[in-house]
Order: structure tokens, then sequence, then C-alpha cells
């Protein structure tokens, strides 16, 4: 995870000297601009409208709710230097990143684009959240709704620096992700219902997809050597999806709650709600590395614990078994299913 500071982009030739030609557009769609010539700008009234939108929807004095923040926070632990610009940056950046998961400063740079060794960038190369320092700065959040700037006093990682300075550079002290490549970010699911997104600590353990046609036979017919075959329907297509996860990958302290907050999410939308007469069902929607994989309603949530049994008595190990109904948000025909992506 990179962000690219806005110090020396103005304008979309400025850009295009850093990222490349071929890199550009990707740049652009991944936050949410147009090509434009006038880049910084764009992308500043771009922020502005999101804090104002905030604001307009919560109250002029609103601020980021703790477990928003610490749902962000948690996506961040594999890089030390995001981790503490995030800390410390002020509630309207922290309205940004929630919407657009990027700051007003900097842009977010796609993680298969390399820059060049002459840019300044956020992230990359600082190695992973010392676990005392996570531990601190979530205690702040729940003890205060806030981060106490202290307790970087005596741990920074710096700012903004070039890409290649210390490319290979990584902490060595003992760290709970250290062992782990935690998808923060890339695994995630939506819930339409709820209006959250939750990641997953872990790919899926394996995919299988299938699609299937369904056809019947006309009556038989005399003087025919094989019987008429008339389309009916395809689909629809179903997904299970296995999660293999330990309780202790979201913080390195299986006793937060982190595991139990997206198993119960998940169950969740197994649920409507009520209003009145109504029925609302929640669908959801699940991404791959930012790709949309399926969309659709959730059929079935089965979770199976194991041991080894931690502090707070409980099994720490955890195989969580999604079932997915797709419903299609666009229509499928041969066309369109021959041009889809790998994932989807």
């Amino acid at each position: 995870m990179q962000f690219l500071t806005l110090d020396n982009i103005k304008t979309l030739y400025d850009l295009t000297k850093v990222v490349g030609q071929r890199n550009v557009d990707q740049v652009l769609a991944t936050n949410g601009l147009k090509r434009q010539p006038d880049i910084r700008n764009q992308y500043k009234q771009k922020c502005s409208q999101v804090i104002q939108q905030y604001k307009e929807a919560h109250g002029t004095y609103a601020t980021i709710s703790p477990d928003r923040k610490k749902a962000i926070l948690n996506t961040m632990t594999r890089d030390v230097e995001i981790f503490e610009k995030t800390c410390l940056a002020d509630e309207d950046d922290w309205i940004v990143y929630s919407s657009l998961n990027s700051y007003q400063d900097s842009m977010k740079i796609p993680e298969l684009i390399t820059l060049p060794s002459s840019t300044s960038v956020v992230g990359g190369t600082s190695g992973p959240v010392d676990p005392a320092v996570y531990k601190k700065v979530i205690l702040s959040l729940s003890s205060s709704s806030s981060i106490d700037a202290s307790v970087f006093s005596e741990y920074s990682s710096g700012r903004a620096r070039s890409v290649a300075r210390n490319r290979t550079s990584r902490s060595t002290g003992p760290s709970a992700w250290g062992a782990f490549n935690l998808p923060w970010g890339k695994i995630q699911m939506y819930s339409t219902l709820l209006n959250e997104t939750r990641d997953f600590p872990v790919y899926p353990e394996e995919i299988s997809t299938g699609r299937n046609a369904n056809y019947t036979s006309m009556t038989d017919t005399i003087y025919q050597y094989e019987p008429w075959i008339v389309y009916e329907s395809s689909g629809p297509r179903t997904q299970e999806l296995n999660f293999h996860f330990h309780r202790d990958m979201w913080s390195g302290d299986h006793r937060d709650g982190q595991a139990n907050a997206l198993i119960r999410f998940c169950e969740a939308n197994c649920f409507p709600n009520y209003n009145g007469s109504s029925v609302i069902a929640p669908s959801i929607r699940f991404y791959i590395n930012g790709s949309l994989f399926i969309s659709g309603v959730v059929t079935s949530v089965v979770t199976n614990w194991s041991g080894p049994i931690g502090l707070d008595g409980f099994y720490l190990e955890c195989n969580l078994v999604l079932g997915i109904q797709e419903v299609s948000e666009t229509p499928l025909n041969c066309t369109s299913v021959r041009n889809k992506g790998l994932i989807g």
C-alpha cells in the first residue's frame, strides 16, 4: 500500500511523468478522478465534497466513530508509516479515508505499480506495526474516542521518502503479524442492509465455481433421431467459500473481539429486517483484490471451531464456510459472460 503525495503533482502531465503513460488511467480510476488537466484541484475538490456531504448527513461536528477507526487501522497493520500517518490525521482526513481510502494530501497508488526512486510516497517499505504500539492506539480509542499522539513519541517511522530508499528494510523485532501475509483490504464483503464492509484476514482456501444451463426435451416426435432440446434458464450460480483463520490474526490478542465481529456480520446477513409488514432482505457483494467476485444473497454460514483454547476459555482456530447464491447486478448472456475478467 502506497500513497503518492501531491507536493509535486499539480497537473495530469505531472502525474503521467511519475506513474507512466501506461499506468495513469489505473491511478485515476483508483482515486475516482477524471482525465482532466488540473488533477490536484480536482482531487482536493473531491475530498472537500466528501467532507461536506458527511457533515451535512451527520452534523457539523460529526466525526468518524471509534469502531470505524479501529476497522480502518486493522487494514494497516503491515505498514507502520501509513498506520502512524492515519493515527495522527485530523478528523477531516479520517472522513476522507473512510470514504475514499486515501488522504487529502496524497492519492492511493495501486499495488502493482512501481514508482520511480525519486518519488515522494508514504508507505510500502516501513514494515509491520509493533504490537505494543497497536494495543496502545486501540486502548486510547476505546477509552477516549481519540488517539493519544504521545504513543508515537518514542516510536517514529519518519515521513514521506523515496520508494527505493530502504526498499529491503523490514522490522526485525517481534510482531504479531510477521508470520502472516494478511490480505487486509483485499478480501471484503459488503452488506447492503447493514451498509457495512468487513475485511477477511485470509483468502478463501479454494474456489470452485460452476455455471449451469437448464434445458428440457420437447414431447417425443416421430421420425426424429434425437429429441428437440429447448432452453429454459441458466443458473443461478452458487458459491461456497471456505476461510481458515486464527483469532490472533487481527491484533495479536484473540480477546479483541474482531473474529466474533466478522462471524456475526456474516450470520446477520442470513436474516432480514422488518419494517411493519415489509420484509427487507440483505444482499451482499464479495470482493477479491478489489474486483467484484460475486453479488447475491448469503444462504448459509457454518463455523467449525478447534483448539487450542485461548485465554478467554474459547477455541482459537476457526473454519468459516459461506454459502452464496448469485443475484447478478448486470444482465448475463453469452457475450457478457465471455467478456468477464478472471475474477467474477
